[in-house]
């Protein structure tokens, strides 16, 4: 699931950097347009999917070792324990992925056409 995670969000930043450096440059091939706004279709779901698994697989392991946890009674009488933050950050996908899901086909059509526009009548 690693060798996943890191071919999808690898993938993905290649093509978006490539896409922003020749843009820059006022080159712009329809090509990598067309990769920028279509590859994500495929690779946020894998990278997005292989982020969670990891994340469950590990979570016997934070669990049982709490590694950067910080606990009370200390000098500052203040808690941070990374388990519960792991938590949060596994269901803050719930609402956050559709969200950034929809955003980006939203993108694709105003990039690539296709896509229904507003029109006033």
């Amino acid at each position: 699931m690693v060798t996943t995670l890191l071919v999808s969000w690898s993938v993905t930043e290649i093509i978006r950097y490539s896409f922003y450096a020749l843009n820059e440059m006022k080159l712009q091939p329809y090509f990598l347009l067309y990769l920028r706004y279509t590859t994500f279709i495929v690779l946020y779901i894998t990278g997005v999917a292989s982020e969670l698994i990891v994340l469950y697989f590990r979570m016997p392991y934070i669990k049982e070792h709490r590694p950067h946890s910080y606990n009370m009674p200390n000098d500052y009488n203040w808690a941070f324990d990374t388990y519960y933050l792991l938590i949060i950050v596994f269901l803050s996908y719930i609402p956050g992925f559709p969200q950034l899901y929809g955003y980006m086909w939203k993108q694709r059509a105003l990039k690539l056409g296709g896509g229904s526009k507003d029109k006033k009548q």
